[in-house]
């Protein structure tokens, strides 16, 4: 019997085969502005760990620590209503961010985001969920997310799109997969690479 507060798994399209280990859930009733919400997505992120047969994490009951795996790479992210959740064999690293479309504003990214960067983009709100991924994957490289630049970005239907990263002021690219995927309410952005 499934309960609300299940995980649904979610499969991303053309996930190169070199990341086919990546596991992506999403949590569409577990949101942010509710402790226990946060607390019940600690929970069902060990439930699923050891459901598929690995170790549960540390720190999974406090809410301060983020969660840390010997041999997985995890990540959190969670809106006001729905949170999102990854996880990738180490060495690779994977970042995960879900965010309300009607959220983000032109202030925060123009903040984060060059003219370039925002004229190339499918749409400017794409900005901001893509470089919320790749910072939390290769941080503490990142010390800030206008350090990322996302470009090269390629429709894969319409609703996804893939996206290449490098790094600013440098322009060393980062050799990884970024995906982002739409909904009519939320944008949901994977980032995974080799650490």
């Amino acid at each position: 019997m499934h309960s609300k507060y299940d995980a649904e798994h979610f499969t991303p399209p053309l996930l190169p085969p070199r990341y086919s280990s990546l596991r992506i859930f999403r949590a569409p009733h577990l949101g942010s502005q509710h402790k226990d919400h946060r607390t019940l997505l600690r929970k069902m992120i060990s439930d699923t760990l050891v459901a598929e047969g690995h170790s549960a994490p540390e720190h999974v009951d406090d809410l301060d620590q983020r969660l840390q795996h010997d041999s997985l790479s995890i990540s959190v992210s969670h809106t006001i209503d729905a949170s999102i959740f990854a996880w990738i064999p180490k060495p690779l690293q994977v970042g995960v961010d879900i965010e309300l479309v009607n959220r983000i504003t032109d202030p925060v990214i123009e903040r984060v985001s060059t003219e370039e960067e925002v004229n190339t983009a499918p749409d400017v709100k794409l900005l901001w969920t893509a470089k919320e991924a790749v910072f939390k994957a290769i941080s503490p490289q990142a010390k800030t997310m206008s350090e990322i630049e996302i470009y090269n970005w390629q429709p894969v239907s319409g609703h996804t799109y893939t996206f290449q990263t490098r790094r600013q002021p440098s322009g060393e690219i980062i050799d990884g997969f970024g995906s982002i995927c739409l909904s009519m309410s939320h944008f949901l952005s994977f980032f995974v690479f080799e650490h």
